[in-house]
Parts: C-alpha cells; sequence; structure tokens
C-alpha cells in the first residue's frame, strides 16, 4: 500500500479491499474517516459532497421490541463525484443534488425496516448510488443514538463504502 501526500499531510492506507476488480483503498487522517481511491484517479483529488448529521426516527433493530419502539438515527455521507462541471456553470443540474440524496437517504431509512444497521448502511447505498449516476463512491456513517444496551454510550454504528464499479 502506497502513502499518499496531500499538501503536507502524509495519508497512510490502513485497508486495501479488492471490490469487484477494483481497489479500493480506505485512508484515515485526523478522524476524517475513510475514503475510496479508484484506479486511475487519486482520492485526494476527487471531489466530494457532504452531509452530515442528516437525523431522523425510524423503526430497526435486532429485537422486536426496537422495532416497535424505534430509535433516533444519524447518517452522514461524503460522495465522491466529479464537481468541475457545476463550478463552471453554476447550475444546479450540473451536479449532485445533496437535497434530493438526503431525501433518499430518509426514504430508505423510514421507509424500509432492517434488523442490522450494516443491512440498513447497505441499502442507503444501494438506493444512492441507482438514483444518482454521477456518484462515483459513497462512505456512508449510520449511527444509532443512545443505544439500549448494558453501557451508556452517546451512539453506535457502522461505517462502510461502496463504489459504482464495485456495483457491478
Amino acid at each position: 500500500m502506497q502513502i499518499v501526500h496531500y499538501g503536507t499531510i502524509d495519508l497512510q492506507p490502513v485497508l486495501s479491499v479488492p471490490l469487484s476488480g477494483t481497489l479500493c483503498s480506505l485512508y484515515e487522517m485526523s478522524g476524517e474517516g475513510v475514503s475510496c481511491s479508484l484506479p486511475g484517479k487519486d482520492s485526494m483529488q476527487t471531489d466530494k459532497i457532504l452531509i452530515s448529521g442528516l437525523e431522523f426516527y425510524a423503526y430497526h433493530g435486532a429485537s422486536d421490541q426496537e422495532q416497535t419502539v424505534g430509535h433516533r438515527y444519524q447518517v452522514d455521507a461524503r460522495l465522491e463525484v466529479d464537481t468541475r462541471p457545476a463550478g463552471l456553470s453554476d447550475r444546479l443540474s450540473d451536479t449532485v443534488s445533496y437535497s434530493r440524496v438526503a431525501k433518499r437517504l430518509m426514504e430508505v431509512g423510514t421507509q424500509e425496516q432492517f434488523r442490522l444497521l450494516e443491512a440498513l448502511a447497505a441499502r442507503m447505498t444501494q438506493a444512492v448510488l441507482a438514483d444518482f449516476p454521477s456518484i462515483e463512491c459513497i462512505v456512508l456513517k449510520v449511527q444509532k443514538m443512545v443505544p439500549p444496551m448494558n453501557a451508556i454510550v452517546a451512539s453506535v454504528g457502522v461505517e462502510i463504502v461502496r463504489s459504482r464499479s464495485a456495483e457491478g
């Protein structure tokens, strides 16, 4: 695995995973989480659209009680997309509408039901990649706020990376 130099910061890959012939490298930088590096593209040169702190109330959970009572969820998404056309034209039609992506994430989160956060996150990324063809890769973090467990924690969650080429 190769260190990526970004200005004065060196990023060390923490994991490289082959996905359908694509090597997706996960990088850690100052708590920023992971990003996806596609072949022939420098992940630090890829534009990103960010959605942070999207919240909704839904009925996911391993137990029947969790699926009845419900919980508050929080989603963060990092969408890798070429924003240069929109930067030049200043037209929404030349980019991905973060409002439409947020709405789609909310639809999946509130209208479908899952036992596991992993399944919820996988379905959300599948829906976004299917509905927004210009998104090349998505890093999605889904958290269940104040989960029912024998410890006091602010949240539990998953963070997954899915790329278009890995979808098939």
